[in-house]
This record gives structure tokens, sequence and C-alpha cells, in this order.
């Protein structure tokens, strides 16, 4: 971390890769996600994107007004009501476990619930924010420079915007749509 530190001090551009090694020279696939969490926690970094291959975000339930609507903000708390609710533990050190393999889930959809438990744990390390976006032309600058519309999900310690769903459980039951 503190190479990193020192190349962001220079203004260079640092790429991190999910290639390791072990002392033994065994290679190793770290998962993208995972590294991205840690490294952001560890640099202080005020925000972290995570981009998914399919234009998947939460939305709202039960409510007339909310049906089929983003869910763009949610707060750090009930992102674990929502990865538990779906059989999803992440532990302390921040690594995800399945504990319910009787829900049906999609692959994209694990993929989604994934990246919210490991945005949680970059939150639990410091970092302001969490934005799950999809991977389209201007997302990711519709997401950040966007006030209170953004693109996809933002995940925070703190309720950064007034609008939030009534009934967590009702959007926990309307569940996670592509």
């Amino acid at each position: 971390i503190d190479k990193i530190a020192k190349f962001h001090a220079r203004n260079d551009v640092v790429l991190l890769t999910p290639l390791g090694f072990t002392k033994d020279g065994e290679a190793l696939n770290i998962h993208s996600e995972a590294l991205a969490a840690f490294a952001a926690g560890s640099l202080g970094a005020s925000k972290l994107v995570y981009f998914s291959s399919h234009p998947m975000v939460l939305q709202g339930g039960s409510d007339d007004a909310d049906q089929g609507q983003r869910i763009q903000m949610i707060q750090r708390s009930n992102v674990n009501q929502i990865t538990s609710h779906y059989g999803l533990l992440i532990d302390e050190n921040g690594f995800p476990h399945w504990e319910d393999a009787s829900v049906h889930l999609s692959e994209d959809q694990q993929a989604m619930l994934l990246k919210m438990g490991w945005a949680t744990h970059a939150i639990d390390k410091g970092v302001e924010r969490a934005h799950i976006i999809d991977s389209t032309d201007g997302s990711l600058l519709e997401e950040l420079f966007t006030a209170r519309a953004g693109y996809g999900t933002c995940i925070s310690q703190d309720d950064y915007s007034a609008p939030h769903p009534e009934d967590l459980n009702d959007d926990i039951e309307a569940g996670m749509v592509q």
C-alpha cells in the first residue's frame, strides 16, 4: 500500500491486476472485487466503483409509487439484510460465504450480491460510498456527477439521500432485476 500511495502522490496511475504469486512462485487468481475493496479501504479512498456486465440494479417493490424504481441509495446496514436474505454472509475479514443454497439465483444475481458484500467490507474499512453500475458508455459519469439521480446503486454508511424505501422487506421480496 505504501508503494501505491507513493505513486499516487506523484499523480501516477496504478493498475492492480488480479494475479498474485505465493512465496513458492505458484500463481494465484485474486478476486478483482476483493482486491478493489481491500485496496480502497487501505488507501482511504472516498469512493469505490464496481461495474456490472449487465444493467442490474436493485429495484423497489410493493408500493405502486415505488414499483420498478431503482434504489439509487441504500445504507450499508440494509445491504446486510438483503445479502443475508439471499443466504450470503460476509465474515469479519470481508470474505463471502453462501449459507443457503435453497434460493436459486442466476450467476448475474450472485455477482451483484458479491459486489454488494465487498462494497460493505470497503465501507467498514473507511470508504464513504460504493457504487455498483453497469458498464455502458457514460454510466460512470452519470453515476458520479448526477446529484441524487445516478445511474446505478450507491451504498453508503450514512443516508446521503432523503428518498429511501419505506419497507425494506418488501424491497427484498421484489428482488434484483436485470
